[in-house]
């Protein structure tokens, strides 16, 4: 402020003023003008309003208000390093005193059940087009994929002779846990090639989390790029239920609270019992830091309270019975329409419903009894990305 002419200070003070009434203006009539997407004061407007009156009294201020806002600057810098030579201490806090955590990761990571990354985070890669999301690179190591996504088949084979094969289906037909040679779609392609005695190629369609939906979505887009097949598998059931046992809808995706609240960037915009912290306050709770003040407190860090608390079809009053008729209901409409592609572009279709530890007669844990009834456990918010 030394270095401005006293004309240039008085200037500049009237135009942040200035900027700052604006802002401040534009934020409080923005649900009038259109701007605002959501009714009421959104999180983007509050900062807009705090910027406004920080630019005004750094007009009205000048050399005072920047001078606070210098030593301010250096307070905040000084805690943000404070915290994170802390929250690195509390890493290896931790790795002392919760060892036998980190030595059953380390033994997953060895075995190459999963990689770190994996098992930490459940990332489920990239957004994509309609499907909403595909596995990535960045987000998984330990299994082979190629540059759309998808897992590799050892074996396949391309060309005009091949016979080729399209499986759908969630984790178990991607291959969560197994070598690329030990796939659902892996061993099919050994056994259609016994059975036929000429090439098949072998296009391993699945994706972590998938429902039917998201497959039948997805034969259309390879469809609509030429790709047809002599004959396509979906193995389905499990994903259909636990995005319809989280959210009370038959035929969502997984997710859908969060994805949706994603979108539109507002947390407001959540199913009302889906009770979801402030993302800074998510952020803090992820912290090493916070492991280590829950372990002083008694309590265990396996995951903070909002992903422990169940959301679920109870939750929103749903009746599970007409909920598991809609869901059936889905995939076999979606099935129909498979069949109605499949006489179109001439292909056969394959459709098999997962066994599950549900199934039969056998006497119910008190878990299973729990999920049935629309309780704790199994079934969580928080699947993916």
């Amino acid at each position: 402020m030394d270095e401005l002419s006293r004309p240039t200070t008085r200037l500049l003070g009237r135009l942040s003023v200035g900027l700052g009434i604006l802002t401040v203006l534009t934020a409080l009539l923005a649900d009038f003008v259109g701007l605002s997407l959501t009714p009421g004061l959104s999180y983007n407007q509050i900062l807009m309003i705090v910027l406004g009156a920080a630019l005004v009294a750094a007009g009205v201020f000048r050399g005072k208000f920047f001078s606070a806002y210098r030593s301010f600057a250096v307070i905040a810098m000084n805690v943000v390093m404070i915290l994170l030579l802390l929250d690195l201490g509390a890493v290896v806090a931790l790795r002392l005193v919760r060892k036998e955590h980190f030595a059953d990761l380390q033994r997953k990571i060895d075995g190459g059940m999963l990689d770190a990354l994996e098992q930490e985070r459940m990332a489920w890669g990239r957004y994509e087009p309609y499907v909403v999301w595909r596995a990535s690179g960045a987000t998984v190591s330990s299994e082979s994929i190629d540059s759309s996504g998808f897992r590799v088949t050892p074996g396949s084979a391309e060309g005009e002779s091949s016979f080729r094969v399209f499986v759908f289906g969630g984790s178990t037909v991607w291959g969560c846990g197994v070598s690329d040679s030990c796939t659902v779609p892996a061993y099919l392609l050994r056994k259609i090639e016994d059975d036929l005695g000429r090439p098949v190629e072998m296009r391993n369609l699945g994706q972590i989390g998938y429902v039917s939906t998201q497959e039948v979505i997805e034969l259309f887009l390879q469809l609509r790029r030429g790709n047809v097949p002599n004959l396509v598998v979906f193995v389905d059931g499990v994903n259909d239920v636990a995005a319809a046992y989280q959210s009370g809808l038959a035929g969502a995706h997984q997710n859908l609270p969060r994805i949706r609240s994603r979108l539109e960037r507002s947390l407001r915009d959540l199913d009302p019992t889906v009770n979801l912290p402030h993302p800074l306050v998510q952020l803090a709770r992820g912290s090493s830091l916070y492991g280590v003040l829950r372990l002083c407190m008694g309590t265990d860090r396996c995951r903070p309270a909002a992903d422990t608390e169940v959301i679920n079809y109870a939750m929103r009053g749903h009746d599970p019975d007409s909920l598991a008729s809609a869901v059936v209901e889905v995939c076999l409409a979606n099935y129909r329409f498979v069949e109605g592609l499949g006489e179109r572009w001439e292909f056969d279709c394959a459709f098999f419903w997962q066994p599950t530890v549900w199934t039969g007669d056998k006497e119910l844990t008190a878990n299973e009894l729990s999920l049935a009834s629309g309780g704790g456990g199994g079934f969580r918010s928080g699947f993916g990305p």
